[in-house]
């Protein structure tokens, strides 16, 4: 499931300037790049969902994305989770969401995003690993 934010023209995920993969669960969050081989994590302290917090997750990588590369760019999101993928390609969330769905039409607008992929069904080692704090697992996993 593809789903092409802001911008509508088509292109191939070989084209991507920037990958990244997210997950959450209910202590921590990471999201890791491969093409650098940086991942980021950090604690969740206030008690959420876990979909709540892995579209929250996307939310990091697309601010990092928007921050991180400096002409516009094509961005592909994974997450292991088709809840978040369906929020984001529909726009259309329960009210709790929509501060997400906001900050993510607000990123890609005010940002040098051309237009980004959320896809799903994707194997998240690395980023499952970090989010939840075992960095030897991600690390080993990254190296593969």
């Amino acid at each position: 499931m593809v789903f092409h934010l802001v911008d509508a023209d088509n292109w191939d995920l070989n084209e991507a300037d920037a990958i990244y993969y997210t997950d959450a669960c209910l202590f921590g969050m990471g999201f890791w790049l491969p093409r650098i081989s940086v991942g980021f994590q950090c604690v969740v302290k206030e008690r959420k969902t876990s979909f709540f917090l892995k579209a929250y997750a996307v939310i990091c990588a697309l601010s990092h994305a928007s921050q991180d590369l400096g002409a516009p760019h094509r961005v592909v999101i994974y997450t292991d989770n088709t809840n978040t993928v369906q929020m984001f390609n529909s726009l259309h969330a329960k009210p709790d969401y929509n501060p997400i769905l906001l900050t993510a039409v607000n990123i890609a607008i005010t940002s040098v995003i051309s237009s980004g992929s959320f896809m799903s069904g994707v194997l998240n080692v690395v980023a499952d690993a970090l989010s939840r704090f075992k960095n030897g697992v991600a690390v080993n996993a990254a190296l593969v």
